[in-house]
């Protein structure tokens, strides 16, 4: 009866890990972010810093210190950042903000879009 009971709660416990798991994937977005010199040259390595926007209206986009969070470019120039349920607003959206600096902390490049749950978005950032 005790192996059962075991069998029985590792059964129930790995069910409903699966059934969290597919529920998060379904609420969850990704905004990819290209980061492109003027001329079109894909940037690499570069750190894009993410605001939503309560913290660009409280704090503008000028400081980095306040991102909600960071990702760096690929080789091809794209910064992957994932968000989930908790990003969201009430209309199941979120309009998100993405920067640049120059080496001195200067902003000098950014980029706005609106997410939808779900949704796989792609942006362009000119630097």
């Amino acid at each position: 009866m005790k192996k059962f009971s075991k069998i029985l709660f590792a059964t129930v416990v790995v069910v409903s890990a699966i059934l969290m798991t597919s529920c998060v994937t379904k609420e969850q977005a990704t905004v990819n972010v290209k980061v492109t010199t003027t001329l079109g040259k894909a940037v690499s390595g570069e750190t894009v810093y993410q605001f939503d926007q309560t913290t660009k209206d409280a704090h503008g986009l000028t400081t980095k210190m306040f991102a909600n969070a960071t990702a760096v470019t690929d080789e091809n120039g794209v910064a992957e950042f994932s968000l989930k349920t908790l990003d969201f607003g009430v209309n199941d959206r979120v309009t998100l903000y993405f920067v640049t600096y120059d080496s001195k902390g200067n902003v000098n490049g950014q980029a706005a879009a609106t997410v939808k749950k779900g949704e796989t978005k792609e942006v362009s950032l000119k630097q």
